[in-house]
């Protein structure tokens, strides 16, 4: 008894025993549709997880726990190594969403709370404690206003006054280290201005777009209005709304535009430019077969989106007007590949067949 007793002392001294906040946590007390998502979510934590634990139990306690179970549950590998600080971190974001929704005098609707008001993450910055700093600025600038939409462009009035953009960076900085700064790129300010629009209950999401002869991304924010999900670019208020901007500004045609919740992603293509249809079909062979779309930029095709065969070898894209390059392949297979262009409100259809190296366009 005494040798068990001191064993257990000293895996407790050395960090390796039994955390009771773990031990007492009842996971099948949580609501069902998220017991088996964050059962896996816990179960790949490492260093986070007494954080989660602590979260889950916290916002138990003051009624916040679906919040919490949703935020937890949808969490990926990825968005734990970049979670920082404790448990205050998530818990700052779903009280500070919930004070957001209960002050401001329009409506936020309901079905659209978790993935667009309470989500604490907009692309790829780091997991930070943003929402209070943002409410604490930002809500005394509409307070006032009952309309959602008079409130946006208070925001993006904001924004464009005081927010220098820039050149891209290609880095992925927290959210209030880009208010600070004072300037941004496209995707910093974008990201920016969602949580700010987050922070004070109007739904928002980032939207990017891959274009025909341009490398970078161009990256921009979606609001819902009236019922609708409608552009609102950081730098120009004047153009909220206005699905054309992003054509009208290219040299060449849009290629491919998704919108995120950052948990998930929405093709909205067909919103912004007219858009044809790429149907493939690929020859039966024992192993997946992947088509992806590429479009050429400053010498050099870049992937823009890729999809793998169905039970019935099709692959389909919907694509803006533009000229193309598909690549199709498996592993172990020689790559077959096929250049196309792509007419509004047509259908292409193609044909790969890696067992004998061919490929065609079969019909339009």
């Amino acid at each position: 008894m005494k040798i068990a007793t001191i064993f257990l002392l000293f895996l407790v001294f050395f960090g390796v025993g039994i955390d009771p906040l773990e031990a007492n946590f009842d996971l099948e007390g949580l609501p069902e549709p998220y017991r088996k998502q964050l059962t896996e979510v816990l179960d790949q934590t490492g260093e986070n997880r007494r954080q989660l634990y602590q979260t889950l139990t916290v916002a138990n306690s003051e009624g916040y726990l679906e919040a919490a179970c949703f935020l937890v549950s949808q969490m990926k590998e990825n968005d734990l190594d970049a979670l920082q600080t404790g448990s205050h971190t998530l818990m700052e974001h779903i009280q500070y969403a919930y004070k957001a929704k209960g002050l401001v005098q329009f409506d936020s609707p309901e079905g659209l709370f978790f993935d667009y008001v309470l989500n604490f993450r907009i692309f790829n910055e780091p997991v930070t404690a943003w929402r209070k700093e943002l409410f604490d600025t930002f809500y005394p600038l509409i307070k006032d206003i009952n309309d959602v939409k008079e409130a946006v462009l208070v925001i993006n009035r904001w924004i464009a006054e005081h927010i220098e953009l820039i050149d891209s960076q290609m880095v992925a900085s927290p959210v209030l280290q880009i208010l600070r700064a004072g300037r941004a790129d496209k995707e910093q300010v974008s990201t920016l201005t969602a949580a700010i629009l987050r922070s004070i209950a109007i739904p928002s999401r980032l939207a990017y777009a891959d274009c025909c002869g341009q490398r970078d991304r161009e990256f921009w924010v979606e609001i819902y209005i009236q019922e609708r999900w409608i552009p609102l670019y950081p730098d120009d208020p004047g153009n909220l709304g206005n699905f054309f901007k992003l054509e009208q500004e290219q040299l060449h045609n849009v290629a491919k535009v998704f919108a995120r919740s950052y948990f998930f992603k929405i093709d909205r293509t067909s919103e912004y430019t007219q858009v044809g249809r790429i149907l493939v079909t690929v020859s039966s062979i024992d192993q997946p077969i992947s088509v992806t779309v590429q479009v050429f930029n400053s010498g050099l095709w870049f992937p823009v989106v890729e999809n793998k065969a169905d039970s019935q070898n099709l692959i389909q894209f919907k694509m803006g007007e533009g000229e193309y390059l598909l690549t199709a392949g498996a592993q172990g297979q020689k790559v077959l590949l096929k250049r196309i262009a792509v007419e509004p409100n047509e259908t292409i259809q193609c044909w790969f067949d890696l067992a004998t190296d061919k490929c065609k366009i079969i019909g339009k």
